[in-house]
């Protein structure tokens, strides 16, 4: 096994800082915003990654599009608990973000491993 492969996980957290720190300093949280960043980032890409991974562990492939809506639904609920915002921000947050994420991180990616042929 590749031991670069261990560098995907970290890289794709890590991505989610940069708008984490946007949502936070829009939505008016101004202290420490810097250590909240990566904490709600992090929670909610792990919101969005781990229940369609476990799903689809636990039962098989089919629950792939059930763990998707149970990662979107638990991600509304996080910022909503979080964060005092509309629900139209609320799922303008949970919606984007993560697309952000990754666009950043499929760029770091294309830093890291470079572009092949």
């Amino acid at each position: 096994m590749n031991p670069i492969i261990f560098l995907l996980a970290p890289v794709y957290f890590a991505s989610y800082f940069p708008g984490s720190y946007a949502v936070l300093s829009l939505t008016g949280v101004h202290e420490q915003r810097v250590k909240r960043a990566p904490v709600f980032g992090g929670i909610i890409a792990a919101l969005q990654v781990a229940p369609p991974i476990l799903l689809a562990i636990i039962i098989g492939e089919a629950s792939v599009i059930l763990g998707s809506a149970v990662s979107l639904i638990g991600s509304y609920m996080y910022v909503a608990g979080v964060l005092t915002v509309s629900c139209y921000k609320n799922v303008a947050i949970v919606v984007f973000l993560p697309m952000l994420s990754t666009v950043i991180a499929g760029a770091l990616y294309l830093i890291i491993f470079g572009v092949t042929e």
